[in-house]
């Protein structure tokens, strides 16, 4: 395990063995695998770090807990397993090893509905739903080198498990769809709220930057990108 995620969840014994649990669920697949979840760990650890400077209560150990298992056994068919939703699997695979691990009811209640918090439509009303929302979706508001690697991820993604090839115009109207509508949730789902001179979050003006610059490549500029991007996965 890397070293900077060993700083992150360097946490009670319990975290540990659970971290190592969790990894088990997830394949090597382009988006969704475990980097994905320490991605999401790492960003909320900053966000965490702000909470407690400006006396925002929220309870880490549940934030870090559903973010370990929120994709856990993406892979797999949820319907065969008898879940209408991946999120509904993969709190059921929380609760069963965070119920192994001897966490409280009250707490493992917390975490799955932390994970449900991760549906499209999901709701979200504590502080940890909030959060572990934002992790989730961290990749589409950061550095724009990283946001295009995500997304380019997630594309092929979409090819390997459901076998749609997208063009690059499919792909940017899909794209647009699917931050637009997380946009229209960044004013509420911001833990801290701290807003610029126009009365826009940090969170929403980073999903607006990324999308427009997204959207303004060119074809030819972005399927260097996804070929570069298909030399770097297939070379691990």
């Amino acid at each position: 395990m890397k070293k900077e995620f060993e700083i992150i969840i360097n946490h009670p014994e319990k975290t540990e063995s659970v971290e190592e649990t969790a990894s088990r669920y997830y394949v090597e697949i382009p988006f969704h695998n475990f980097d994905h979840i320490k991605d999401t760990l790492r960003y909320a650890e900053g966000v965490m770090e702000e909470c407690e400077k400006e006396g925002v209560a929220v309870n880490k150990e549940v934030v870090r807990k559903a973010l370990l298992f929120h994709d856990a056994g993406y892979q797999e068919n949820n319907k065969d397993k008898g879940f209408a939703t991946r999120e509904e699997y993969s709190a059921s695979i929380a609760e069963k090893e965070l119920e192994k691990a001897g966490y409280s009811l009250e707490f493992i209640e917390d975490v799955k509905k932390a994970i449900m918090s991760t549906l499209k439509n999901g709701k979200f009303s504590t502080n940890e739903q909030k959060l572990v929302r934002m992790a989730d979706i961290s990749n589409m508001v950061g550095e724009y080198e990283k946001f295009l690697d995500y997304n380019i991820s997630l594309k092929k993604e979409i090819k390997y498990t459901s076998n749609e090839n997208y063009s690059w115009n499919e792909w940017k109207k899909a794209t647009k769809d699917n931050m637009e509508f997380y946009m229209n949730q960044a004013e509420t789902i911001a833990v801290i709220d701290s807003r610029d001179e126009n009365g826009k979050t940090e969170f929403y003006n980073g999903f607006r930057q990324n999308l427009t610059r997204f959207l303004s490549e060119d074809e030819n500029f972005l399927q260097k990108a996804q070929e570069k991007f298909e030399e770097n996965y297939y070379s691990k």
